[in-house]
């Protein structure tokens, strides 16, 4: 045809997904930047990669140019850029290319992101305009190339048009295609390396997940260098919907305004958020005009699905969205870093999904087994390769001696559902001989009318090995409206000695379970949490259980096992324990 532009589709199974699109409906908005004042459709999309791929292979150095071509080496490219159409372009194009994507934090400091290209030996570190002083800072600790990508270069060709390319090697499976970082809560933070092969398995399996149509909007929220945020990102594309990027504007205000227009059909939040947004669904339902109220529920309600996960979601949490979204309960997904696709999905289809600490079906990929200690252990196609650290020793026990990678949470199997019962570090207490799982605890506590958030640990004591420490996050005692079930004494001066009773009698929590360490803390104080919400469960025992805590009284401390004098009570009796 005279005047046509024809560009070749890279080979990869993403890419396979894409250009189907694009014969069935290449006008269809696949992408909306939110922060960028910018939409894109497939035709878009493919040319904007494709051109920018060749752009990037010019950018490397002779010798990466070379170690692209082979099979068992991998070429690292650092990309510096907000979660939106630009990262998203730069993805695909390094996945075109067989090198291995590094996101880097919008906000990284000059020496952190140092620390990271020296770590993976980085070739190139990609950015956009708004990031280049950044970049430059980064770059100038490393001697590293800068590519800039501007998603305003150029106009597409009037006659466009696309073929799978057929010719040439494919790109070897196992070459590395992201490097994700790890949080960094024990000490500087581990690259985890996952292969093309991994990826496409695992990603492909998430976008099934969506059940999304071509006239779906999903919302993204999370940042693309943590792993939810960037397996979303790329399941997103592949998936068929729309992908609306918002993370650079996201607020709760924002969402609650986002949400009333009604058109948004599935999201991924994590638990504390979505606790703080059912908050101000609440307080929107109490104080907004009735017509935005409504509207705003009617936006929750219009979604067909609300991921959360990446940390335990409380009982309470899921209560409470099963509430306002009309009996549909949230889908949790327990995955990690680790493995970019779901070990399990909990979607409460059944009644055995709906019992404490279950995190749904083991997914069919997943081979998944506990260790005699109780750790789960996991294995498949979607795992990771290697880390990368400067400790050499950091793959030692990684894995057990039949390959199944050891996850460091504990828990069980029954029926081919996973129960996740707490990090095996800091969610197992050990106190006189008995085994405490803080979860547990933590359920029982969030059942109080007037906490609004439980965090329980376990604080090292001499005698006890460890004692059951609980930080209480208080409600508002103006929120809290008495039910016709509370028959207890609920003032808001909660003690440990009451709060103990209300536990055995009400929640029927055995003896030993109970907390002998009390902290009580108000909504608006600091609690020591990691970047991505995750609370430092070792930090909390260094700041809010102390011994200095403990001398000032801002602890308060019961030792049940001392009443009575010698004659200590049984275990699972609460009279026992009950005063004279």
């Amino acid at each position: 045809m005279s005047g046509t532009t024809l560009l070749k589709v890279p080979q990869g199974l993403f890419f396979d997904y894409i250009f189907h699109r694009w014969q069935t409906r290449s006008k269809t908005l696949l992408i909306r930047d939110v922060p960028n004042s910018k939409e894109a459709n497939v035709e878009r999309f493919l040319f904007d990669v494709i051109t920018v791929k060749e752009k990037i292979y010019y950018q490397l150095d002779d010798i990466a140019r070379q170690r692209l071509k082979e099979p068992d080496v991998d070429v690292f490219v650092a990309v510096l850029a907000d979660a939106g159409y630009s990262f998203t372009v730069l993805l695909f194009a390094l996945y075109a290319l067989g090198a291995t994507t590094v996101p880097l934090s919008p906000t990284v400091l000059p020496e952190e992101g140092c620390y990271i290209m020296h770590l993976c030996n980085a070739s190139l570190l990609a950015t956009v305009p708004r990031m280049v002083k950044n970049a430059e800072a980064i770059a100038e600790l490393t001697s590293t190339r800068i590519f800039s990508f501007d998603m305003m270069l150029s106009e597409l060709p009037v006659n466009l048009r696309f073929t799978l390319q057929s010719e040439g090697t494919p790109i070897e499976s196992s070459k590395g295609f992201v490097l994700l970082q790890t949080s960094g809560t024990t000490g500087l933070p581990k690259g985890v390396l996952h292969t093309r092969r991994a990826v496409e398995i695992g990603i492909s399996k998430r976008a099934e997940s969506l059940r999304t149509s071509e006239d779906d909007i999903m919302l993204h929220t999370s940042p693309v260098h943590w792993a939810a945020g960037f397996s979303y990102c790329v399941a997103g594309v592949i998936s068929g919907a729309c992908i609306e990027f918002c993370r650079a504007v996201f607020s709760l205000d924002w969402l609650t305004q986002r949400l009333q227009k009604g058109d948004v059909r599935s999201m991924i939040l994590p638990p504390n958020v979505l606790d703080a947004l059912a908050e101000k669904v609440s307080m929107a339902q109490r104080t907004w005009p009735l017509s935005q109220s409504r509207a705003l529920l009617h936006g929750i309600d219009s979604m067909r699905m609300i991921f959360t996960g990446g940390m335990r979601v409380h009982s309470s949490t899921q209560a409470t969205w099963e509430k306002l979204r009309g009996g549909r309960p949230l889908v949790v997904v327990y995955a990690m870093t680790e493995t970019l696709a779901a070990v399990s999905m909990q979607r409460h289809e059944t009644v055995a999904e709906r019992e404490p600490d279950c995190c749904g079906s083991i997914m069919p990929y997943i081979d998944a087994k506990i260790s005699d200690t109780g750790e789960i252990c996991i294995k498949g196609p979607v795992m990771f390769k290697k880390y990368l650290s400067w400790d050499s020793t950091i793959m030692h026990g990684a894995f057990d001696s039949e390959g199944y990678y050891k996850t460091g949470d504990i828990g069980r199997i029954k029926n081919g559902l996973l129960f996740v019962l707490g990090r095996a570090s800091y969610d197992v207490i050990r106190f006189r001989g008995w085994k405490i799982y803080a979860p547990e605890v933590e359920d029982g506590l969030e059942k109080h009318p007037l906490i609004a958030r439980a965090i329980v640990v376990g604080v090292p004591d001499r005698q006890a090995g460890h004692r059951v420490g609980a930080l209480l996050v208080m409600k508002d005692p103006e929120s809290y409206r008495p039910s016709k079930q509370d028959h207890w004494d609920l003032s808001p001066n909660l003690n440990l000695s009451s709060l103990q009773r209300w536990l055995a009698l009400e929640q029927r929590l055995s003896v030993y379970k109970l907390p002998t360490l009390l902290r009580l803390v108000r909504a608006a104080d600091t609690v020591p949490t990691t970047t991505s919400g995750k609370v430092q469960k070792p930090e909390i025992v260094h700041s809010f259980f102390s011994n200095s805590d403990l001398a000032s009284g801002q602890v308060e401390f019961g030792d049940f096992l001392a009443k009575g004098g010698e004659e200590h009570p049984k275990p699972f009796d609460w009279a026992g324990i009950q005063d004279d």
